[in-house]
């Protein structure tokens, strides 16, 4: 079986707790949906009975990502395009997962 963040619908979001300082947490959800925000963020999950036919199901998921360019230093960006990518601070697109 594959999970995607639509069968997570209505599971909360992670928030890391530290107890310093005036560290306010920010949720992120435990899958991507429609939005990969970095490299290495989950899309799908395979739940099986063995770790074999885990390895099976992940091999059939398919995926395309519309990549963006990555915001890597806010000073080298047009102060139109900072502005937009503060507001929106995804870096890739998730256009399907199957």
């Amino acid at each position: 079986m594959v999970v995607t963040a639509a069968d997570l619908a209505g599971i909360d979001p992670v928030r890391p707790m530290l107890h310093k300082f005036e560290y306010k947490p920010i949720g992120y959800p435990l899958l991507a949906d429609g939005v990969v925000r970095f490299v290495g963020e989950c899309v799908a999950a395979a739940v099986a009975s063995t770790e074999e036919e885990a390895e099976d199901i992940v091999d059939l998921i398919e995926m395309e990502i519309d990549e963006r360019q990555a915001l890597v230093d806010s000073r080298t960006r047009s102060r139109k395009t900072r502005r937009a990518c503060i507001r929106n601070p995804r870096t890739t697109s998730l256009s399907k997962v199957r």
